[in-house]
């Protein structure tokens, strides 16, 4: 008993059974993660300092959305509008935000018709970035 535990056998958010990336599957990964740090490195620069306009806050917009939906009877998707009123809060600050949520929350099977405008008025205002299927978002 004091030895390392087993892997998992699910991952976290009612996703389903964990699996493994094939050969193709890790390249498309590389490839998506490189994009995504030429994305830092361009707003914030190589170590942080001198790009064009750096982020001062990142959101975590499944953590914030899934925050006290425990409940069996609560709905299978994120809190939107509990995520949009942590961007207001931040933005009407003066901060300038990134807020990082995996693209599955925008299918059409999980996101409700409702709440379809955050995703539109977050793009508009530039603060989403979307992570992109097969790709961890945190």
């Amino acid at each position: 008993t004091g030895g390392a535990s087993a892997a998992p056998a699910f991952q976290g958010g009612r996703k389903g059974p964990l699996r493994t990336p094939g050969a193709k599957g890790m390249a498309r990964r590389i490839r998506l993660w490189k994009e995504f740090v030429a994305v830092v490195h361009e707003r914030c620069g190589v170590d942080g300092t001198g790009g064009s306009d750096p982020w001062d806050a990142v959101i975590d917009g499944a953590n914030v959305g899934y925050y006290r939906r425990t409940s069996p009877d609560t709905p299978n998707h994120i809190d939107y509008a509990r995520i949009d009123r942590v961007v207001n809060r931040l933005t009407g600050e003066g901060r300038r935000v990134l807020l990082v949520l995996h693209e599955r929350h925008f299918y059409p099977d999980t996101m409700p018709e409702k709440f379809r405008h955050f995703q539109q008025k977050w793009k508009s205002a530039k603060v989403l970035y979307s992570s992109p299927g097969g790709c961890n978002d945190d």
